[in-house]
């Protein structure tokens, strides 16, 4: 699966969605930045007729849940 990394909730809005997109993820972190920027790509997304959707973590962000899950498990919640 194509994937791209915005490393900071403020770059994330700013994602060039490109014209082979049929369906996006979104993976938000769960605070006030990271689901604020999600909100905005997701609005973006749909105005475009594009299906998205936002992942949000049961912790504060991804990174936090790979080291309480670890990866097998995350990747099972996920798929």
């Amino acid at each position: 699966i194509p994937c791209v990394a915005t490393l900071a909730a403020s770059h994330l809005p700013a994602f060039t969605l490109p014209d082979s997109l049929s369906r996006l993820i979104i993976a938000a972190d769960q605070d006030e930045p990271g689901l604020r920027a999600a909100l905005q790509l997701l609005m973006r997304t749909h105005a475009q007729n594009l299906s998205a959707t936002i992942w949000i973590p049961e912790t504060k962000d991804w990174n936090t849940e790979l080291e309480a899950y670890g990866a097998e498990s995350l990747r099972a919640r996920l798929t």
